[in-house]
């Protein structure tokens, strides 16, 4: 399985920076724990959220990756990149991928055409067979019943 995040370009989280230099700290240390000096760091909150999914789903610790996704532009963005990690999971011999877009909770076509048709072509052309998209939320009952709960609590 594969956690895709919608990136922001590195000069946007480091203005999110509680403690000068924390952000973005050799071999991505900064983001491995969440805390004060993370608090307000995108890039942390997702690799939370990656961690708090797979306790939930019960995965192994090898079964999964992360990524962030829809980079534009020359300036750098935060890492890894979903492309990358797409080609990396296919030539270490993943065959079968779904991939999940946590930060997104409606398909739009950014990423129904970036993961779901352009990601699909890289991950079968570095080696691997089947990418499958898993949707999002969208207008499901669940989905409406939870957004509601959450306005009403807050």
């Amino acid at each position: 399985m594969l956690f895709s995040y919608h990136g922001l370009p590195e000069q946007q989280i480091r203005k999110s920076e509680t403690v000068t230099g924390h952000c973005l700290a050799p071999e991505d240390s900064c983001c491995m724990e969440y805390g004060a000096k993370n608090a307000f760091c995108y890039r942390a909150q997702c690799f939370t959220t990656t961690r708090l999914l797979v306790q939930g789903l019960g995965l192994e610790p090898q079964s999964f990756s992360m990524s962030f996704q829809s980079r534009l532009g020359r300036a750098a963005w935060i890492r890894p990149y979903t492309d990358e990690t797409l080609t990396l999971l296919a030539k270490r011999g993943v065959r079968h991928l779904a991939v999940f877009t946590p930060s997104f909770v409606a398909d739009c076509l950014e990423t129904l055409e970036e993961i779901g048709i352009r990601g699909a072509q890289v991950f079968r052309a570095a080696g691997g067979e089947r990418l499958d998209l898993i949707p999002a939320p969208n207008a499901s009952d669940a989905w409406v019943q939870a957004a509601a709960l959450i306005v009403k609590n807050r």
